[in-house]
């Protein structure tokens, strides 16, 4: 039983693929300024460039694998992340603009065999005008090593494609609509532990491949379809009033799996670009996320409740930057019959310049997480079933930042993060040393 809940604790699969897109594709559009901008770029024949040599992180890490805290093969490596990016646009008279990014880095562990891995993420982007609309054609394609992370501690490799199209209408100056369609493919593997996964759609106790389980590409393959709508005001040049409405199709490669499902949301908010004091994005909304699988007839419970996700950054003198963050969402999940978890996280993050060239930085955040079906598989600490896993993930840290007169910021920052939960074995510890944001040469 020890093996098997030790599995089912890393069952809990989030959504786990962070798209770290390019600021320059990433940027609202808006009517004077609707196509992707790059700074410090360089005239390359027809393309403007921007070319640079990363290093986003050197540090420390004494848990690679988040093992329990008794584990007698905890692991720890320093780590270092770098390698090169690159952004480029060109513009086909004025109305139409190619904007490509792609970043390779790798990440390397001294000290642990077999987990060093290459990360590529590649973006295009084709912008057309044709009046007061804007259309947007978008293509990316990713392979990233997941590092371990809240409530899974292996290694995946998550490989993702995305094509879609964007129509966005500037009515005046103030106004826009904005429709999107695109289709997502998602594609999940282990490569060093060929972990196992045991899961129990029906909630009777047999689960998913028998005694052997599956591993994580039958749990987690998915294709996704996703049609939205957004409607946008702006009452002053650098703020955006809108709402949207989402709906996302989850269609699981594994029919045996029976975990197709759809996500619906409506969603309100705001969002300000940088300001003298103030920058960010807050938005509250309400989504219901169901099984739609109809082989399945003692469906999960669906979620249908409320969202939430911001981010404010403060400035309230120049030496003090503030940044406040709050989220309220559903992740998928593989963790017995739970076809999700719903996500709770908080934090705020402090710098401070106390001269010149020196500074100091601290945070701390929690995130719970909460499992809406009863345990059919995995036993408490007293070897009982039916109990609702909670899971609850403190972080905190400290350091300092160091400014050259060049502009050039570096940060350190030592930290320490605790998962503590009711399930037997998926406590765990880690304390890190990073760097703060990438270096670029």
């Amino acid at each position: 039983m020890e093996s098997l809940t030790g599995a089912a604790r890393r069952a809990a699969v989030g959504c786990l693929l962070l798209l770290a897109g390019s600021v320059a594709i990433a940027q609202t559009p808006t009517r004077d300024r609707p196509f992707p901008e790059i700074d410090g770029a360089r005239s390359w024949g027809p393309f403007l460039v921007d070319l640079d040599f990363l290093i986003e992180n050197i540090g420390f890490d004494n848990n690679v694998f988040l093992t329990p805290p008794d584990d007698p093969n905890r692991v720890g490596a320093w780590t270092v992340k770098l390698g090169g990016e690159v952004r480029a646009q060109s513009h086909f008279g004025r109305r139409v603009v190619l904007t490509l990014h792609d970043k390779l880095l790798r990440e390397m562990f001294f000290g642990v065999d077999g987990i060093d891995a290459n990360n590529n993420e590649f973006e295009s982007r084709l912008d057309v005008m044709l009046g007061p609309v804007l259309l947007s054609t978008e293509g990316s394609w990713s392979t990233t090593r997941q590092r371990p992370l809240s409530e899974l501690d292996q290694r995946l490799r998550v490989r993702q494609t995305e094509i879609g199209e964007t129509a966005y209408l500037f009515l005046g100056g103030k106004t826009d609509l904005v429709a999107s369609a695109k289709l997502a493919t998602l594609r999940y593997s282990d490569p060093d532990l060929d972990a196992r996964y045991f899961i129990d759609p029906d909630g009777d106790g047999t689960t998913l491949g028998g005694p052997n389980g599956v591993d994580i590409g039958t749990a987690y393959n998915y294709d996704r379809t996703e049609l939205a709508g957004e409607l946008g005001w702006r009452p002053r040049g650098r703020t955006r009033l809108f709402v949207r409405y989402q709906t996302r199709d989850y269609d699981f490669l594994a029919d045996e799996a029976q975990r197709d499902s759809r996500d619906r949301r409506v969603t309100v908010g705001f969002e300000f670009r940088p300001q003298a004091s103030i920058s960010g994005r807050i938005a509250f909304g309400r989504a219901r996320l169901e099984n739609t699988d109809p082989t399945l007839s003692n469906k999960p419970t669906p979620f249908d409740g409320t969202v939430a996700l911001g981010r404010v950054t403060l400035l309230p003198t120049g030496r003090i930057r503030i940044t406040l963050r709050g989220e309220r969402d559903v992740r998928f999940s593989t963790f017995e019959r739970n076809l999700y978890y719903e996500l709770e996280r908080r934090a705020i993050d402090v710098e401070w310049f106390i001269g010149r060239w020196l500074g100091l930085q601290a945070g701390i955040g929690r995130r719970d997480l909460v499992w809406p079906e009863p345990t059919t598989i995995t036993r408490d600490a007293n070897g009982n079933v039916g109990f609702l896993r909670e899971d609850r993930i403190d972080d905190v840290y400290g350091g300092f930042l160091v400014q050259l007169r060049s502009g050039f910021l570096f940060g350190l920052r030592v930290g320490r993060r605790t998962r503590t939960s009711n399930v037997p074995f998926a406590d765990d510890e880690q304390t890190y040393v990073s760097t703060t944001g990438s270096f670029r040469f």
